[in-house]
Order: C-alpha cells, then sequence, then structure tokens
C-alpha cells in the first residue's frame, strides 16, 4: 500500500503533466499557460516555473488581471530553499 505522501507526489506529477500537455495543445491560447502559471505557483509553490509560464500567457493576452496577478503574486513569493 502506497503511502499518502506517495500518492500526493505521484498526483502532482499526473497533474502538471497534463497541464503541460494542454500548453501544447495549445500554444496560441493564453488560459493553458495562466492553468500551468497557477499551479506552478499554488501547488508546486515555484515562482520561477509560475514565471516561465506566465511570459507566454502574458505575450498573448496582456491585458489578463489574472496573468497580472499571478506575476506580482510570483514576485512577492520567495524561491523555495
Amino acid at each position: 500500500m502506497r503511502s499518502v505522501v506517495e500518492q500526493q507526489a505521484r498526483d502532482q506529477a499526473a497533474a502538471r503533466r497534463a497541464l503541460e500537455d494542454a500548453v501544447k495543445l495549445q500554444p496560441t491560447n493564453s488560459e493553458p499557460w495562466l492553468r500551468l502559471a497557477n499551479y506552478d505557483l499554488n501547488v508546486a509553490h515555484d515562482p520561477a516555473q509560475a514565471k516561465a509560464a506566465l511570459g507566454p500567457a502574458l505575450y498573448l493576452d496582456p491585458r489578463s488581471s489574472t496573468g497580472i496577478a499571478l506575476y506580482l503574486q510570483a514576485q512577492r513569493t520567495p524561491a523555495p530553499k
């Protein structure tokens, strides 16, 4: 029987892969990029990865209030130790 921690780690990896697949399917749509950035920032706690996804998202939709809010949050979030 797998531990809860092992299951959550696998689920998180699968979730990120699904978001990456969505970006590959619709690379010119800002929404998958925003969802990936949100995941990286608020689930994986990786502001650098979030900023990497926000670049294309904000390029595609520079007036996105969600994108701007996520970018500001990523700027204020310290990198994991």
